[in-house]
């Protein structure tokens, strides 16, 4: 299987819910998400695209420069932000 085009790691399994689906280990990219997909065709959809360029959002860059911050990393820093802004401190 390709890396993962978002974070360019390799560790890439397949899930099953209504139908298999390729999902990133590292940082929980997945899909494409197709109604009673075979493991095989998950594996062919994960592998189709025009680019083997990893694209990483600025916002999974650590501020450090000490590598990436994985999905859940940046989604509790940006649920922090929005508690912090609405007063509500968590």
């Amino acid at each position: 299987m390709k890396k993962c085009p978002f974070c360019g790691a390799s560790n890439i399994t397949i899930s099953y819910d209504y139908g298999d689906y390729a999902v990133c280990q590292s940082c929980g990219a997945n899909g494409p998400h197709k109604i009673m997909a075979t493991e095989r065709a998950a594996i062919s959809s994960w592998n189709q695209r025009k680019e083997d360029k990893v694209c990483v959002p600025e916002c999974f860059i650590r501020p450090d420069g000490q590598g990436q911050r994985n999905m859940m990393e940046v989604a509790g820093q940006a649920k922090a932000a929005i508690a912090k802004a609405e007063g509500n401190h968590e």
